[in-house]
Parts: structure tokens; sequence; C-alpha cells
């Protein structure tokens, strides 16, 4: 299985799905998402340059797509 078969890229457009399988889960996840880039000590578009860096990383192409 080569790695274009795991991260197509037009699998971020089915992000949405998830809130349809599972919108408890999926609405916690977005609710931390937006807290943790919320402007607090850091501002925001500091803390995105930090979430790129460790997409960047792990190597996650969503992360990096989602983040930039």
């Amino acid at each position: 299985m080569s790695i274009d078969s795991l991260y197509k890229e037009s699998n971020i457009n089915r992000l949405a799905e998830f809130g349809k399988l599972s919108s408890d889960i999926f609405n916690a996840f977005v609710t931390f998402d937006k807290k943790a880039l919320d402007a607090d000590k850091l501002n925001s578009k500091l803390k995105e340059l930090i979430t790129i860096a460790g997409a960047h990383t792990i190597g996650c192409p969503y992360c990096i797509d989602v983040h930039t």
C-alpha cells in the first residue's frame, strides 16, 4: 500500500462524515481544536505555526493541509 492510497487529498473533504457518525466525539474534537488555537498567552498565529511544525514532524498531510 502506497502513501498516496493512505492520504488522498480528497479525504479532507470527508471530515463532515465524522460529525454524522459520532457527533459527540467529533464536536468535542472541534471544540478542543478551536480552544487550543484561541489566543491566550500565545497569539493564534504563533499557535498555528507551532501546529504546522508539529504536523510536519509527525508527517500528517491532513493536519498540514488544514493548518496551512
